[in-house]
């Protein structure tokens, strides 16, 4: 009479091999989606953040140089087609005032009528932050700064053209770069 219950079988070393193949295979594949994954994550928030920085930037100089004069406020650009890595210029003092939850500002006139100016502004790059000078404050506008260049051209002396690069390595050494370039014309 046979015996059912004691029936051997076992595992030959051939069939171990193949599932030690067959989970290396899958463990390289999950591990390569994941690096790219990881990747390209980080190439995308760091081209969010340099956008980001860029425009931030952009704006602020954008917002606070409609309000110079071209001929008078600013000192060192001239209209020369000449690209430059400063700007000083002066804005006028303001009165803030809100009208229907719309915030306005309106220069300060003196007796005669003429604008009141303020204290000398400098926009600069140092320590790859884009700095606002005034008045012995500084204040960061933005970050990741490489360069930002102003030029006023010969025929449009009113127009100023600003150009802000922004830059950031991932920690997979990838440099992702953003550019924004703008053209404001001076109202006072």
């Amino acid at each position: 009479m046979k015996n059912v219950f004691c029936t051997r079988k076992g595992v030959t070393i051939i069939e171990i091999m193949i599932v030690v193949a067959i989970s290396t295979a899958l463990g390289a594949a999950i591990s390569y989606i994941l690096l790219v994954g990881g990747a390209s994550w980080y190439s995308g928030d760091a081209g969010v953040q340099v956008d980001q920085e860029a425009r931030r930037g952009m704006y602020t100089m954008l917002r606070e140089l409609r309000n110079t004069r071209a001929l008078a406020t600013i000192i060192n650009v001239p209209a020369d087609d000449i690209f430059y890595n400063t700007i000083t210029f002066k804005v006028p003092d303001a009165v803030v005032t809100n009208v229907s939850g719309k915030i306005f500002y309106v220069p300060v006139v003196n007796a005669l009528g003429n604008i009141v100016w303020g204290d000398p502004v400098t926009y600069s790059v140092a320590n790859s932050q884009l700095r606002r000078t005034s008045g012995g404050s500084v204040t960061v506008l933005a970050n990741n700064v490489n360069s930002v260049t102003f030029r006023r051209q010969t025929s449009a002396v009113d127009v100023l053209e600003i150009s802000i690069q922004t830059t950031k390595t991932t920690p997979q050494r990838r440099v992702i770069t953003a550019a924004l370039s703008c053209a404001v014309k001076m109202r006072n």
